[in-house]
């Protein structure tokens, strides 16, 4: 079975509910807050440039990400609530859904930022994207969307 990223948006929240679990044994809380955020109507990902996607196997959510409008960087938008479900890691996954955020944040902005604070695993695997570590409060990395015409 392949690996199908969708739009979560339609589906939310429920969409989440198989990762809350797992993240919360995890210690990870940002998909508990972005059910939270969600249901209380305070980030909806509808903004210019936003989205918010799940990767789903066999119809089992498997791992999300989104794209919000940066606050820190005018005119950027900002990868969050990225989070891959252990069993599902080092598949190409994690991948699949970075990717797909940051082809449509690349029609909407030049720069993407992200917080790589979350995991050991979240400052490598953002560099091996492209993002570059910067010093700043609250983002760790950007990346510089190329816009050039490749022919």
């Amino acid at each position: 079975m392949g690996v199908l990223i969708i739009d979560a948006r339609p589906l939310m929240p429920g969409v989440l509910q198989e990762l809350v679990p797992t993240s919360i044994h995890e210690n990870v809380q940002n998909i508990s807050k972005l059910v939270r955020q969600w249901t209380d109507g305070e980030s909806l990902f509808d903004g210019e440039g936003e989205e918010l996607c799940v990767a789903q196997i066999g119809g089992k959510t498997v791992g999300v990400g989104g794209v919000v409008k940066c606050r820190d960087f005018p005119g950027a938008l900002r990868v969050t609530r990225f989070y891959i479900h252990p069993d599902f890691r080092n598949r190409g996954i994690g991948t699949a859904i970075a990717v797909r955020l940051i082809e449509n944040a690349s029609q909407f902005a030049d720069v993407v930022t992200c917080n790589a604070q979350a995991s050991v695993q979240a400052k490598p695997f953002w560099e091996s994207m492209g993002f570059i570590r910067i010093e700043h409060l609250g983002i760790t990395h950007t990346l510089q969307i190329d816009k050039t015409l490749h022919i």
